[in-house]
């Protein structure tokens, strides 16, 4: 199963085993399992929140949108400790394990380049903690 799938399945029984919310746990499970994905169409705010922050953290897309002294705080509070280069690994085992996993789709072809490509957290993979 995909990574997003996974996760957004894991979140749902999570959040309805501590709150018993069905509307809570929906919203946030559909956030998780829609943040990949990049097609036509409407996403709710909380998907696209994560998204844009997914797309900053993991390829280093829309830089301004964001202030940079609160990416440097974000940063100092949870070190990436080479993010990228661990995600990009992880990345290509998840497509050569499950070639028909949601990574895997055409457009996803130069995922694992942008990933070791991310120009605006490079500076902060590359500090050590």
């Amino acid at each position: 199963m995909s990574f997003e799938f996974k996760g957004g399945l894991i979140t749902h029984n999570f959040i309805t085993s501590k709150c018993g919310s069905d509307e809570i746990a929906d919203d946030v499970s559909e956030a998780i399992i829609r943040h990949t994905d990049f097609v036509d169409g409407k996403i709710t705010p909380l998907g696209q929140l994560i998204q844009l922050a997914t797309t900053l953290d993991v390829i280093g897309s829309n830089p301004d949108l964001y202030n940079n002294k609160t990416i440097d705080d974000i940063v100092n509070k949870w070190p990436r400790k080479n993010f990228n280069n661990h995600f990009a690994k992880l990345m290509e085992l998840e497509m050569n394990h499950k070639p028909g996993s949601h990574t895997t789709f055409p457009a996803c072809s130069d995922f694992i380049e942008k990933i070791r490509n991310n120009k605006v957290m490079e500076k902060y993979d590359k500090l050590s903690y």
